[in-house]
């Protein structure tokens, strides 16, 4: 992202949109940047390479509204 990280959307976004379900996915799974973003309020995060075969069962975990 030019310019800024998706850590620094969700950091703008989640005070407005407590509501909305952040689902954060990431080619370098480090733990530090992992913990900030469930921190900032991602409810996920996942590694690309290693765990995107988790995404449906995630999604299908989402409550409806």
């Amino acid at each position: 992202m030019p310019g800024g990280s998706g850590l620094d959307v969700l950091r703008a976004i989640r005070p407005d949109h407590p509501g909305i379900y952040v689902l954060n996915l990431h080619e370098l799974p480090l733990c530090q940047y992992r913990k900030e973003c469930l921190s900032a309020g991602a409810n996920h995060f996942l590694d690309k390479s290693a765990e995107f075969e988790k995404i449906p069962a995630i999604l299908h975990q989402i409550p409806q509204k």
